[in-house]
């Protein structure tokens, strides 16, 4: 599968030279960059910002533009080089974040990507050194142990993204939901620092399939930590029937009553698939009150096809690797192998 051409920015956390260098040394690779104060700000070059988490307070964060597809990852090639060689490096004190764009989002996809994540954290855990692994890290949690103990507001209802984005109140999990209320984006906090070109590289590649990924099926959220992240087929068959429905009948929409004379299903039992269909399918289900002759106002409903929607795709035998490339694959299949060996 090729790259996503999803847009992202990486924050790059090292030591060992000071801001001013790693400024110049980045502007000499040819990529514009400048020393900033501590801020959020998104620019449209490279800066260099404190981290006062970083080497007790002495070290430096390489924060970039937004970027995109191969271009982007040409950029980081760039940076990560530049530091390398003028002596910048990481200790566990280091991590490597990645923003991905999370604007087109619905709800339900946010709830996939954490879903998923919980479902294959072990897994991941194995790509990273001891010090990024299950809950011992202050800065980058365990998304499947908040998961565990937020269950009750993860499964309520959400009208926007950014109400659900606020149910993680703590930033320094593995997955960083607060990014979307204040750039839109899904931060990744899992990786260890690095100035490794190849590391940065196939994680960026790593998070934005991951994203893709969770977009374009339905999870399971009642065996959310299973292995088994796929909804039963049957239960989509029965919701697509009314999916179907709302979309054949265009902006004039179609009632809870005519839906359950054509489904055969209760009309308590539609109007709580419809508000499935909405929170956790993802649609933009509409409803109109129309005025029907000898009956009053009945409420319609229709699905605005003027916003991308992505329809429930059952997937039977979803894997942490689902539609990556083979040679990122392998380059992960490798790191789990070095990091057995060395702690043996």
């Amino acid at each position: 599968m090729p790259m996503s051409n999803r847009k992202f920015g990486v924050e790059i956390e090292a030591f060992g030279i000071s801001k001013q260098r790693a400024m110049d040394v980045i502007v000499a690779a040819g990529v514009p960059c400048t020393v900033e104060g501590y801020t959020h700000t998104v620019m449209s070059h490279w800066k260099i910002v404190s981290d006062s988490s970083v080497h007790g307070g002495d070290g430096f964060e390489a924060v970039s533009p937004i970027l995109e597809g191969e271009e982007g990852l040409s950029q980081i090639k760039k940076v990560c080089a530049a530091l390398t060689e003028a002596g910048a490096r990481p200790d566990k004190t280091c991590g490597f974040h990645v923003h991905v764009n999370a604007k087109d989002l619905t709800v339900n996809d946010m709830k996939n990507i954490i879903t998923r994540y919980a479902n294959f954290e072990d897994i991941i855990d194995t790509f990273m050194p001891l010090s990024r692994r299950g809950n011992n890290n202050t800065y980058c949690k365990s998304v499947k142990q908040w998961l565990s103990n937020n269950t009750r507001y993860f499964n309520r209802s959400y009208e926007t993204c950014r109400e659900f984005a606020n149910i993680m109140s703590d930033r320094t999990h593995k997955i960083n939901l607060n990014a979307y209320i204040r750039h839109k984006t899904i931060e990744f906090r899992h990786h260890s620092g690095t100035t490794n070109a190849e590391k940065v590289c196939n994680w960026v590649k790593f998070c934005l399939n991951f994203v893709e990924m969770s977009r374009v099926q339905m999870v399971n959220r009642e065996s959310s930590l299973s292995s088994n992240g796929s909804m039963r087929a049957a239960s989509v068959a029965k919701f697509s029937r009314i999916i179907d429905l709302l979309k054949s009948n265009g902006s004039y929409g179609v009632s809870v009553e005519r839906i359950a004379d054509a489904t055969g299903f209760q009309q308590n039992t539609v109007k709580a698939m419809l508000s499935k269909i909405k929170t956790e399918f993802g649609f933009n289900l509409q409803r109109q009150r129309r005025w029907i002759e000898g009956v009053g106002h009945v409420s319609h409903y229709h699905i605005d096809e003027t916003t991308p929607v992505v329809s429930p795709v059952v997937v039977e035998n979803d894997t942490v690797y689902r539609g990556l490339d083979n040679t990122v694959i392998s380059y992960y299949n490798e790191r789990i192998m070095e990091h057995e060996s060395r702690n043996q």
